[in-house]
């Protein structure tokens, strides 16, 4: 969760910048607001969660004695 959350920072603050970039030579676009930049991060980080809790959880439901046993 880490990565993606650094991931999700770094994205965000490059893509603003880039919208930036583009502002100044696309003329018709918008205001630049932080909602959909909140939004599309908070979307892929709850997916990274989800993609990390399902594994952590099947570990955690594993006894320990049993797991070193079968190897």
């Amino acid at each position: 969760m880490t990565t993606a959350l650094a991931g999700a920072v770094l994205g965000s603050a490059g893509a603003w910048f880039a919208a930036r970039t583009m502002r100044g030579i696309v003329h018709k676009l918008g205001d630049l607001t932080g909602g959909p930049f909140v939004g599309v991060a908070s979307t892929l980080l709850c997916a990274a969660l989800l993609a990390c809790l399902v594994p952590a959880l099947r570990a955690a439901s594993v006894e320990p004695m049993v797991a070193l046993r079968q190897e």
